[in-house]
């Protein structure tokens, strides 16, 4: 749909609440670069869009399931994440996953201040987690990414 500020929100709702539900917020300035938008499931949706006459970007968006899913419903969400880098051809690929799993502690060149990395809140706001990352196929295409965590979506993310 778009919205009233001329920007476009593609989503897909959960099979149930809180079990899954993906989508993307796309800037108004960037609508018309859109080639492709597609859910393939409620756990997984892609977007394809021109950076230029001769490359794309797509851009996968996943919501997977917790440890207390079973296997196949894991296996499923993998599946369904190859379809989606499969299903269309792209310069550039990049992931954006809600992992829903903590990964242990960096080391190294890590710049980033601790208020700028949790990107889940509990509901009691005391236990702040970083769950969400960003993968992609090209290491150079991002140089800074940052966490905005103080904006109100509705959401826990």
């Amino acid at each position: 749909m778009t919205l009233k500020s001329g920007n476009l929100l593609h989503y897909r709702e959960g099979d149930q609440q809180s079990q899954g539900g993906v989508g993307f917020l796309v800037r108004k300035a960037l609508v018309n670069n859109i080639d492709v938008v597609r859910s393939v499931s409620s756990r997984v949706a892609y977007l394809i869009l021109r950076i230029s006459k001769r490359y794309s970007l797509k851009v996968i968006q996943v919501y997977a399931p917790t440890s207390t899913h079973p296997d196949d419903e894991v296996e499923a969400m993998f599946e369904e994440i190859s379809t989606a880098i499969h299903s269309s051809q792209s310069h550039y690929t990049v992931e954006m996953r809600d992992f829903n799993a903590k990964l242990s502690r960096r080391c190294g060149d890590e710049l980033k201040p601790e208020r700028r990395k949790w990107t889940w809140l509990s509901p009691d706001g005391t236990v702040r987690n970083e769950i969400d990352f960003i993968m992609s196929t090209n290491k150079h295409l991002f140089n800074d990414v940052s966490v905005i965590n103080t904006v109100k979506t509705g959401n826990n993310h």
